[in-house]
């Protein structure tokens, strides 16, 4: 068979590494593709250990995770226990609640109690401008003088025992014998006579409903009698006062200076007490000089009784005055403008008598259950 002049691809490259194994190793082309390809093969490997690594490592769990079961019951336990305290810590305790509800109540009776004050101040001051002189009918007792005193106030002790005995036919015409309701009234009458005397009668009458018990109003009222009967008298005189006592229980005197307006007046009281079956009654005359107006004869005569009510739970305190002021032979215009206002002052007179019967009632309660106590 003949041979080819021609070399096969086999032996072709045989023959060129040879010649390529004569120089240097570095230089050949096919080294260096070996080498770059040797390089990458070497790269690729390298990242797919390193992709697979990170993707253990993800993956691993922590030895501390794999917990007994007892243990995870027990934390959560304490999961429950420590989110009952929060709920404690950030929910305020119905006891703030409550103390806001009870200041807020106490707020609002604050205001009502204010509201209150203010509406009895402007009642009080609605009164006092209707009577702007009664509470200012300033008192004060006067001496006890044998030689002008015993004989003009054994007569007026004489008189009230007949004053009694016409009460009845007196509260009758005047209304109040049957009456179930309050009143406080006046009135003014006004007559002449054949020889010009001039005279104002003042009719004055009070029903009064009495919070208190009847004792207590006629232990307030005897307290009172007494006591400034007392600041009249020095004891020497206290002891030698024989004042006809007549058919009554009780018999006092006072002697006092009162200012009513511009004028001063000099008073003589007595009063009787008379005990009936269903109410305690007092009558009282009165004899007044006032110092300016001469020729001016004041006088006046009261009944009242003080009845209890409800099994002596509460009272009914029942008075009637007449009051009359006479200027004798003495009928000018002046003279009549000054009785008119003399007895308009007496009317302020009387309620502030009223006033002060009703304090001193309100302190007699006071001293009572004060000694209750104690």
């Amino acid at each position: 068979m003949p041979v080819s002049l021609y070399l096969d691809e086999e032996s072709l490259m045989a023959v060129v590494d040879d010649v390529w194994s004569l120089l240097s190793p570095s230089s050949s082309p096919i080294h260096h593709l070996k080498s770059v390809a040797g390089d990458a093969a070497v790269t690729d490997t390298a990242n797919v250990v390193a992709a697979q690594t990170a993707v253990k490592k993800r993956k691993k769990r922590r030895p501390d995770r794999n917990r007994p079961h007892h243990e995870i019951a027990r934390l959560r336990a304490q999961v429950a226990e420590l989110e009952s305290q929060l709920q404690k810590q950030t929910t305020k305790d119905t006891r703030y609640y409550t103390n806001v509800g009870l200041k807020a109540m106490l707020r609002e009776s604050f205001d009502d109690i204010y509201a209150l004050e203010q509406n009895l101040n402007t009642q009080i001051e609605e009164l006092l401008r209707g009577m702007p002189r009664v509470l200012a009918a300033m008192s004060r007792n006067l001496p006890y003088d044998i030689t002008q005193d015993d004989g003009m106030f054994a007569m007026m002790a004489r008189s009230l025992d007949d004053q009694y005995t016409n009460m009845d036919q007196v509260l009758r015409v005047a209304g109040l014998d049957k009456i179930t309701s309050e009143v406080a009234d006046a009135s003014i009458c006004h007559s002449n006579d054949a020889i010009g005397n001039y005279g104002v009668t003042l009719k004055s009458r009070t029903c009064i409903s009495s919070p208190f018990r009847s004792d207590c109003s006629v232990g307030a009222l005897w307290r009172h009698f007494e006591r400034c009967q007392r600041a009249t008298m020095d004891s020497t005189q206290f002891r030698n006062l024989d004042l006809p006592l007549g058919i009554s229980s009780r018999v006092a005197i006072q002697k006092f200076e009162v200012t009513l307006g511009d004028y001063v007046c000099a008073m003589r009281m007595v009063v009787k007490q008379f005990v009936e079956r269903d109410r305690i009654v007092h009558v009282w005359n009165v004899h007044a000089d006032v110092g300016a107006l001469f020729n001016v004869e004041t006088c006046e005569t009261g009944w009242g009784f003080i009845r209890p009510m409800n099994n002596d739970k509460t009272s009914v305190c029942v008075s009637y005055s007449l009051v009359n002021v006479t200027a004798q032979c003495f009928s000018s215009k002046e003279t009549c403008e000054t009785i008119n206002s003399l007895i308009k002052l007496y009317h302020t007179f009387i309620i502030s008598r009223l006033q002060a019967l009703e304090n001193q009632t309100l302190d007699r309660l006071i001293l009572d259950r004060n000694a209750v106590v104690s």
